[in-house]
């Protein structure tokens, strides 16, 4: 399937958080900050070369004192999103049906959430029911989904959860642990381990019976493949931390020099691009620069894909083994060779 994706950009409204959670680097670095408003002010001349502005990064939006203000100016220019703990939701579920198109609220299981996550199920819940219930007596067209992180400790949690949502939530995402950066995350991943056949086959439920439910469904797979490119986009996309930095990702707005992550269960420090802030012209060249790095190589796999479709069988699966060759002929840039996301979880 050829690549096709919204073009959005994704800015760090600010690096706080109150929670602790055992997925997130907040655990094990300690580390703060917040974007100006007046940056912000100046950055909103570009949304409306994005179809989205999606508010989120290592912080909890929520915490933000200008959060509102913010998703106001945002919404001029272009469609608005975030993600969000849920601790807040209740007290501002009125400013957050008003102006938010795309609301993602993070889940770490059911019995398991209060431990993951950190903030309490039930309060997170009561958070999302109360935007579901002002989309439902007024005419705002929010779409409200509940993102749940698949672990080695929740999987077997995800069908019960389905069930939880299915009056309050229009769609539901059952993500991976894909930011594993210590022994605790690692072994929380669930993606190619001995349990994810098992777990493949409860997600393959819970997916079929949120369909059933009325929502839309969907899982990243916990076997890995390596795409052209992830998600994030970065050829048409792009984000920027809380101190103006422009990123290919969020992954990358980490206020370290280099990023440590755990891949495979090798530790391995990888190099921060450095395209500058950006208010300089010359830093959004810079990643221009990089996401043709990203354009090339989806063309070429584009190409071999157009070739695969119009071979015969029998030269189909030949033709198939050459898009990894197509791949590996055009790499990707080192600081995302040891992503998980690159294949595709």
């Amino acid at each position: 399937m050829k690549m096709r994706s919204k073009k959005y950009i994704q800015i760090e409204v600010t690096r706080d958080c109150s929670e602790n959670c055992l997925v997130c680097p907040h655990r094990k670095y300690k580390f703060s900050g917040k974007m100006n408003f007046n940056d912000f002010l100046s950055l909103s001349r570009k949304f409306s070369d994005f179809e989205i502005v999606y508010l989120q990064g290592w912080g909890e939006p929520l915490n933000h004192d200008r959060f509102f203000d913010m998703l106001e100016v945002a919404r001029r220019r272009a469609k608005t999103g975030f993600t969000t703990n849920g601790r807040k939701l209740r007290k501002y579920s009125n400013k957050v049906a008003e102006l938010t198109d795309y609301l993602l609220v993070s889940f770490g299981g059911v019995e398991s959430h209060n431990v993951i996550r950190g903030v309490n199920f039930d309060r997170v819940l009561d958070g999302m029911r109360a935007v579901s219930e002002i989309k439902f007596e007024t005419d705002c067209k929010i779409r409200v989904g509940a993102s749940y992180m698949l672990t080695t400790e929740n999987w077997s949690e995800c069908v019960d959860f389905v069930r939880i949502v299915a009056d309050i939530a229009d769609y539901v995402v059952f993500t991976n642990l894909d930011y594993t950066f210590d022994e605790i995350t690692e072994k929380l991943r669930l993606f190619e381990k001995p349990e994810s056949s098992k777990a493949s086959k409860v997600v393959e439920e819970a997916l079929t019976l949120a369909r059933k439910l009325g929502m839309n469904a969907k899982a990243y797979p916990l076997k890995l493949e390596e795409q052209a490119v992830c998600e994030a986009n970065p050829h048409i996309s792009v984000a920027v931390s809380c101190d103006c930095e422009l990123y290919p990702c969020i992954y990358m707005c980490l206020p370290f020099d280099r990023i440590e992550r755990v891949f495979f269960g090798k530790k391995v420090e990888v190099p921060k691009p450095n395209f500058g802030k950006f208010q300089d012209l010359k830093a959004w060249k810079r990643y221009e620069e990089f996401a043709n790095i990203f354009r090339k190589r989806i063309s070429a796999y584009n190409k071999a894909i157009d070739l695969l479709m119009y071979s015969s069988p029998f030269t189909a699966i030949r033709k198939l083994s050459e898009i990894d060759n197509v791949l590996a002929a055009n790499p990707p840039p080192i600081f995302c060779r040891t992503c998980y996301k690159l294949y595709g979880v």
